[in-house]
């Protein structure tokens, strides 16, 4: 239906090794948060990588910056957590 869509409408094509179907309940994957229908979470590997870089630099920018980032979804266990390694 979609692919006919395209391929009619619009003069598409979806690259077949590239398509892949999700879930509502497995979240949109989209800049740094996994997005759900009610909430949006810190995907993984971007929290890991906040802890690395601000155990490195504990520059005041970045933590402001990424405290920021944080207000964005829920992420109050992780605000709590990078709160806590700056004392």
């Amino acid at each position: 239906m979609v692919n006919n869509f395209l391929s009619k409408e619009l003069n598409l094509e979806l690259h077949p090794n590239k398509l892949f179907i999700k879930t509502i309940a497995s979240g949109v994957d989209f800049l740094g948060w996994v997005n759900f229908p009610d909430h949006c979470v810190l995907r993984t590997k971007t929290k890991r990588r906040m802890m690395g870089r601000i155990n490195q630099n504990q520059n005041s920018a970045s933590i402001t910056s990424y405290l920021g980032l944080l207000n964005h979804g829920n992420a109050f266990k992780v605000r709590k957590k990078l709160l806590d390694s700056l004392l």
